[in-house]
C-alpha cells in the first residue's frame, strides 16, 4: 500500500522548477508604466488628477519594488501636460519692513525683474549722490534759499532798527545746539545785562528812570520779537516745502525713465506698488539733506539701497509643465524654507534681517506640482510631520526663521514674510506598515492622505510580463553602464525573479534586488573578460552571494554530516520524525532539518508541548499544538476519554520556535509512539493541519526541500529519500537546478499530499486503519490502568523549568522558524 501510494503522490518532474526560454523575447521596445501595477498606477493617477484637499497619495510597497521609480515617472507625465505656475519672489515692506511683501509674477519674470532692480540699484548708486552736485537742482536750491532768506533778514530789519534806537540790539544765543535771536540792552556802545544795569544804578552811574524805562522797553521788545520768530519759522517751513516740492520734481524727473520702463515692462499690480513705495523712499531719502535732517549721502547708501533689491525664491524659468521635486532629506529648513540669520563683522550688532535672508524650501519648488518624500525618513525629523500636515490643511506655507541669535548679541528681530499660497499634491513612498500605523493612529493622516497606491512586489508571470520584464534588464543596464545581458542570460533571471517571488507562475516586482543582481553578474562577466553577460556569469553571481552569506548554513550542515547535530536520514525510529523548518537571516534564507520526537505514557495531562514549558514557543506553534490535541479529540475520544500524558519536542533546539508548519510531523510522532510504529527516516514532512485533518499549506518550501536535500546528499542518497508536503504547495516549487535533476532521477523523491491520512500511511508504511487501531488498543490500555489503580492519582504535574547549560554542548546555529 505504502509503495502505490508513494508512486500515486510522487510529483512528476515537468512541475519542480520553472525553466524560462534560452531566447527570451524582449516584446517591447520601451519598459510600460508600472510594469504589473496597475492597481498602484490608477491610485496614483486618482491622488495627482482629482482637485480637492487632502487627495495627497501614500505609495505603500516594499523597498525596491518600484514605487519610487513608477511615481516619479507617472507624476512627470501628468506634470508635463500642466501650465508652469507663477514664480515668487519678497520685496522690502516699507510700511512694516519685518514682514516682507510676496511678489507673484508669470513664469520667468521674477528673475528678469530681479535684474531690472539691480540695474536700477546700480543707477542710484552713482546718481544719488551726484544730485545733490546737479547744476539744476544747486541752483534751483540757491534761488529758494535766498528768497527765503531774504524775507526772513526784512522781518528783522526793521526790528533791528527800532531796538537800536531805543537802546539795544539784535544778538544770537546759543542754546545746545541751535541758536535763537535775543535782544539785549546797551551802555556807552556795548551790550550789557540787566543785571550790570541794576549794578550801574546802584553806584549812581544809572538813574533808576532809565533802568525802568529799559525794562518795559525789553518785555516790549521781546514780545515783538517772538512774534517775529514765529514769522520766521513760517518762512523756514514755506522754504522746507519749497525745497522738497523742487526735490521732488527733480527725483521724479531722474526716476521717471528707469521706474517707468520697470513698470510697463512687467504691467503688475504688485510691482507697481513695489515700484511707487521705491519712488517715494528715494524722494524722503534726498528731500533729508536738503531740509537738514541727515548727512548728503545719507547714513549707510549700500544698506538702504538693498531695500531695493529682490529675492527670487521660486524661479520657473527654462520649465516645461509643473514641477516634479524628490527631496531626500525632508528637514524643516529644506522643505519648507527659512530665514537666515545675518551675520556681524568687526564686532558689531548684526544687521536686522531682511528679504534678502529669506529662502525658500522644496514645498515651495513643487508648488503647482507634485512632490515626493520617503515618510520613513520625514518622520525622523522633529517637528516636520506636523509642519507639513498643517500646510496641507491651509495651503498656506509659512516660511520662518530656522536659527537662533548670535551668542554675543540679542537676537535679531525675527522676520514674518508674507505666506504663500501654495497648490502642491505630496506623495508618501513608505512600507505598507508605516501606512497602517499612521493611519490608525493619526486621525489627521486620513484626511491629508486619503488615497493608498500599493505596490505589489510580486506579479503574475504572463507572457506580456515576461516581455516586459526583459525591457526592464535592458533599461537597468542601460541606466546603470552595465553589459548588454544575453537572452539566456535574462532568463537565468527571470528564474531567480520567479523563486524570489515564490512559485513558478510569478515573478518578482522587486527591481531594486533585480538591479543588484545584474550588477553582480556584470562584475562576474568583467572578470571573465566577456563583452556580455551571459547565464553562466548570473550562475556564478548567484553561487558567489550563497558563499557570501551562507556561512551559517554551511556550520548548521557541517554539523549534520558529522552527526553532532543528529538527524537520521535512513531507516525505521519509533516516535521520531524529520521536520523541516526555514531559518531566515533577512539576507540569506536556508531550509533546516530538525528532529521531532514524541513520548506518551497512563496520566491525564494531555499533550505537553515541551517548547512552551521551556519558553521557547512563539504564540503560532503553541496554536499548532493546540490544533493538534483536538484533531486527537476528534479521532479518538468520541466514546472515550483521551486519557493519557504525551510530550513532543524539537530535539537540540536551543532557541526560540514559532510557525506550525511541524503539524503534521508531531502527529506522526504521536501516532508512532501511541502505535508502536516505527516512522520512516528517509522521509521529512512538512505541512500545517486544523482541527479537522484537513492539510493546509506552508511557506518556505523550496529552501525546506533543498535544506533536507543538501543533508541526505552529505550523508549518502540512497534512492529512499524525498520530502513530503500539502498539494497545496505545488505551485511554489521552483527548485534549485541540482535538487531538480535528482528528483527528475529519482534519485531524491517529493510527494504532494492530498490528506493528512496520506502522510500518515506514507511514514508508518502501513494502512491508517492499522494505525487507528494500535492507537485505540493503546488509549483504552492507558485507560484501563488508571481506572484499576491509577485513578485516584493526581495529574502528572508540570514541573518548572531550570535552564541548564551542558558542559560539553555542542555549537549550534541559531535555530530557524518552522514555517
Amino acid at each position: 500500500m505504502s509503495a502505490e501510494l508513494r508512486a500515486a503522490r510522487r510529483v512528476v518532474p515537468d512541475r519542480l522548477r520553472f525553466v524560462a526560454p534560452d531566447n527570451l523575447p524582449t516584446g517591447k521596445d520601451a519598459v510600460e508604466l508600472g510594469l504589473g501595477q496597475e492597481r498602484a498606477i490608477a491610485a496614483l493617477r486618482l491622488g495627482a488628477t482629482l482637485r480637492g484637499r487632502g487627495y495627497n497619495v501614500f505609495a505603500a510597497g516594499p523597498r525596491g519594488s518600484g514605487r519610487m521609480r513608477s511615481t516619479k515617472e507617472l507624476l512627470s507625465r501628468l506634470a508635463a501636460e500642466r501650465p508652469v505656475p507663477p514664480d515668487r519672489a519678497y520685496v522690502h515692506n516699507f510700511a512694516a519692513p519685518d514682514q516682507p511683501r510676496l511678489l507673484t509674477l508669470p513664469p520667468g519674470r521674477a528673475a528678469a525683474f530681479r535684474r531690472s532692480m539691480e540695474r536700477l540699484v546700480e543707477l542710484l548708486r552713482v546718481s544719488l549722490p551726484a544730485f545733490f552736485d546737479d547744476e539744476i537742482v544747486v541752483g534751483r536750491r540757491r534761488v529758494i534759499t535766498d528768497r527765503h532768506q531774504r524775507r526772513e533778514a526784512e522781518l528783522f530789519r526793521e526790528f533791528t532798527a527800532e531796538a537800536e534806537a531805543r537802546g539795544f540790539t539784535l544778538v544770537k544765543v546759543q542754546a545746545g545746539q541751535a541758536s535763537r535771536p535775543e535782544v539785549v540792552p546797551m551802555h556807552e556802545g556795548n551790550p550789557v545785562s540787566f543785571d550790570q544795569l541794576r549794578q550801574l544804578a546802584s553806584e549812581e552811574k544809572l538813574s533808576q528812570e532809565e533802568l525802568f524805562r529799559k525794562e518795559v522797553e525789553y518785555d516790549q521788545l521781546r514780545d515783538r520779537l517772538a512774534e517775529l520768530v514765529r514769522s520766521g519759522r513760517e518762512v523756514g517751513r514755506e522754504m522746507n516745502l519749497a525745497l522738497e516740492k523742487m526735490v521732488r520734481e527733480e527725483a521724479n524727473s531722474m526716476l521717471e525713465s528707469p521706474l517707468g520702463d520697470i513698470e510697463e515692462d512687467y504691467d503688475n499690480v504688485g510691482v507697481s506698488r513695489f515700484l511707487q513705495h521705491v519712488r517715494e523712499d528715494v524722494i524722503e531719502m534726498l528731500t533729508a539733506p536738503f531740509v537738514g535732517l541727515s548727512d548728503r549721502e545719507g547714513p549707510n547708501l549700500d544698506e538702504h539701497l538693498a531695500r531695493y533689491r529682490v529675492n527670487v525664491v521660486a524661479d520657473r524659468s527654462g520649465q516645461g509643465g509643473a514641477p516634479v521635486v524628490v527631496e531626500n532629506y525632508p528637514t524643516m529648513m529644506n522643505l519648507f524654507g527659512t530665514v537666515s540669520s545675518p551675520t556681524h563683522v568687526d564686532g558689531s550688532p548684526p544687521r536686522p534681517p531682511s528679504a534678502l535672508d529669506i529662502s525658500g524650501g522644496t514645498l515651495l519648488e513643487a508648488d503647482g506640482g507634485f512632490l515626493i518624500l520617503r515618510a520613513r525618513d520625514m518622520g525622523a525629523e522633529p517637528g516636520v510631520w506636523d509642519a507639513l500636515k498643517r500646510t496641507l490643511s491651509t495651503s498656506m506655507l509659512e516660511i520662518q526663521r530656522a536659527g537662533v541669535g548670535t551668542p554675543m548679541f540679542m537676537p535679531a528681530p525675527p522676520l514674518k514674510p508674507e505666506p504663500v499660497p501654495i497648490d502642491v499634491r505630496v506623495v508618501l513612498v513608505g512600507e505598507p506598515s508605516l501606512y497602517d500605523l499612521l493611519w490608525s493612529m493619526d486621525p489627521d493622516f486620513r484626511s491629508a492622505f486619503k488615497v493608498k497606491a500599493e505596490f505589489d512586489p510580486v506579479l503574475p508571470r504572463t507572457d506580456e510580463a515576461i516581455g516586459q520584464f526583459r525591457a526592464v534588464l535592458d533599461e537597468l543596464c542601460a541606466e546603470n553602464g552595465l553589459r548588454i545581458v544575453e537572452p539566456d542570460a535574462a532568463a537565468r533571471v527571470l528564474e531567480w525573479s520567479a523563486r524570489q517571488a515564490g512559485g513558478r507562475g510569478k515573478m518578482l516586482a522587486r527591481f531594486g534586488d533585480i538591479e543588484d543582481l545584474l550588477r553582480e553578474a556584470d562584475y562576474e562577466s568583467g572578470r571573465a573578460e566577456s563583452s556580455r553577460v551571459e547565464a553562466e556569469h548570473v550562475d556564478a553571481a548567484l553561487a558567489q552571494r550563497r558563499t557570501r552569506n551562507g556561512l551559517i548554513e554551511e556550520r548548521a550542515l557541517e554539523l549534520m554530516a558529522d552527526d553532532v547535530v543528529r538527524i537520521e536520514v535512513g531507516g525505521e525510529v519509533v516516535g521520531q520524525v524529520n521536520g523541516l523548518s526555514v531559518l531566515d537571516l533577512g539576507y540569506h534564507r536556508f531550509g533546516k532539518p530538525t528532529r521531532i520526537t514524541a513520548t506518551a505514557s497512563v496520566g491525564r495531562a494531555g499533550i505537553i508541548n515541551i517548547e512552551r514549558e521551556a519558553r521557547l514557543s512563539g504564540g503560532i506553534y503553541d496554536k499548532g499544538v493546540l490544533i493538534i490535541t483536538g484533531w486527537l479529540r476528534r479521532r479518538y475520544a468520541q466514546d472515550r476519554s483521551l486519557t493519557l500524558t504525551a510530550s513532543v519536542c524539537f530535539e537540540q533546539s536551543y532557541a526560540g520556535v514559532d510557525g506550525d508548519s511541524a503539524s503534521i510531523a508531531e502527529i506522526i510522532a504521536l501516532l508512532s509512539e501511541l502505535s508502536g510504529l516505527p516512522v520512516d527516516q528517509a522521509v521529512a514532512v512538512t505541512g500545517s493541519v486544523d482541527q479537522h485533518g484537513g492539510l493546509q499549506p506552508i511557506g518556505g518550501l523550496n529552501e525546506k526541500v533543498e535544506g533536507f536535500y543538501d543533508v541526505c546528499r552529505a550523508r549518502g542518497l540512497s534512492g529512499d529519500q524525498g520530502v513530503m508536503f500539502p498539494e497545496s504547495n505545488i505551485g511554489e516549487l521552483n527548485l534549485r537546478e541540482d535538487v531538480a535533476d535528482e528528483v527528475e532521477v529519482a534519485r531524491f523523491s517529493l510527494y504532494a499530499l492530498q490528506t493528512l491520512e496520506d502522510a500518515i500511511e506514507i511514514a508508518l508504511n502501513v494502512p491508517m486503519e492499522e494505525v487507528d487501531r494500535r492507537v485505540v488498543e493503546r488509549l483504552e490500555a492507558y485507560g484501563e490502568a488508571l481506572s484499576e489503580g491509577a485513578a485516584d492519582l493526581p495529574p502528572t504535574p508540570t514541573l518548572p523549568v531550570v535552564p541548564v547549560t551542558p558542559a560539553a554542548e555542542p555549537p549550534s546555529p541559531p535555530d530557524p522558524v518552522p514555517g
